[in-house]
């Protein structure tokens, strides 16, 4: 049976959209069927995906002496067939004589074996429906313009970044000192309460800046703040109520443990924001997290002034940490250079602690 790159891409596709448990019974069946001597050979079942685990099994097998190999892969196939169906086993049998030959068409082989060259440190492919889900979370951010008071006289604006998180589609999430308004660098004091009052009611928050800009709109359409709600200073953060409700969606917040740290290889965050008063971006490479202190994360993630209050997504698009500014740190290493600071973000949890500790209920979208 000859087999294409296109029959390889399209048994691909079909093996991708099988779902975890299939998988996973398909790993667990291959191993039960398999002679004790060989299956003694296979790597120890570890955390990778269901996808990757029957990946790194073909892997060993294939590398294995002939014969050992043949009965292995006999076996694989024939649990396709009775697992998977039989087109699948078919297809499989077909690229088995490709992927058993030295000389294979590397292209070929490693429709399931993926080549080590071209995994540097961390594997960062994903599915291409990311980027949607990455768009639909997109369209929950908004660019958060507030205007300066001092004495209550309006002295220019500032621009940040504000996300929905209210299932009533009226609270955003933002960083404090965006709404404070205040530039600490020039020891600008904080802002009386009169004036923080006129920052908030002034304030506005437009979702669409970023898509085509409405007619008349310089900065999207700005939509009125009605509210503070609830804010830390120390952990900067803050609560904005909108004065009605948006067709947007709330995001998820996130509460529960992150991947761990190995070395210099930390997992990404993905950051939706307008930096320095531009249209919506996403900071989409380079975005390794460094550190997971008690109350913050540090990443080496692109940001810029107006960055402030974006959502720090991980690759399932749920909210991990407010982003805030950065810090500087005289060992910070990136990509094998000193840089000497880390981007930082306060972890949603914290927020929600606080949020607890205060006896603030809000209508929130939580997961862990």
């Amino acid at each position: 049976m000859s087999v294409s790159a296109g029959d390889a891409e399209r048994l691909l596709a079909e093996l991708q959209a099988l779902s975890a448990t299939r998988l996973d019974d398909f790993v667990r069946t291959v191993r039960a069927r398999l002679p004790a001597p060989l299956r003694a050979k296979l790597p120890a079942p570890n955390a990778l995906t269901a996808r990757r685990q029957v990946a790194a099994d073909l892997e060993a097998m294939i590398a294995w002496p002939e014969a050992d190999a043949a009965r292995a892969l006999d076996v694989w196939v024939a649990t396709a067939r009775s697992e998977l169906g039989e087109s699948v086993g078919d297809r499989l049998d077909g690229l088995r004589s490709v992927m058993e030959d030295p000389g294979r068409d590397r292209g070929l082989g490693n429709v399931f074996v993926p080549e080590k060259t071209k995994i540097d440190l961390r594997d960062d492919l994903v599915g291409i429906d990311w980027l949607v889900r990455g768009t639909e979370a997109a369209r929950s951010v908004a660019y958060l313009e507030v205007t300066r008071f001092f004495g209550g006289a309006p002295a220019g604006f500032i621009g940040g970044t504000a996300f929905l998180v209210g299932s009533d589609r009226r609270h955003l999430l933002t960083a404090y000192h965006v709404i404070e308004a205040r530039d600490h660098d020039k020891n600008e004091a904080p802002p009386s309460k009169a004036d923080l009052d006129l920052q908030i009611r002034g304030a506005t928050a437009a979702f669409d800046y970023g898509d085509a800009v409405p007619a008349g709109a310089v900065r999207g359409t700005p939509l009125a703040i009605e509210e503070l709600v609830v804010s830390d200073a120390a952990l900067d953060y803050a609560v904005l109520r909108l004065a009605a409700p948006v067709a947007a969606a709330p995001l998820t917040l996130w509460t529960g443990g992150l991947p761990a740290i190995s070395g210099t290889v930390g997992f990404v965050v993905n950051i939706v924001q307008h930096p320095q008063q531009r249209p919506k971006q996403l900071a989409l490479r380079n975005n390794a997290v460094w550190q997971v202190a008690p109350r913050h994360l540090y990443y080496f993630t692109d940001t810029l002034g107006g960055s402030s209050g974006a959502p720090c997504f991980n690759d399932a698009w749920k909210v991990i940490a407010v982003h805030t500014g950065f810090d500087w740190f005289d060992k910070a290493s990136y990509m094998g250079r000193n840089i000497g600071f880390s981007n930082r973000g306060t972890l949603v949890r914290e927020i929600l602690a606080d949020l607890a500790a205060r006896g603030v209920n809000l209508p929130l979208v939580v997961e862990q």
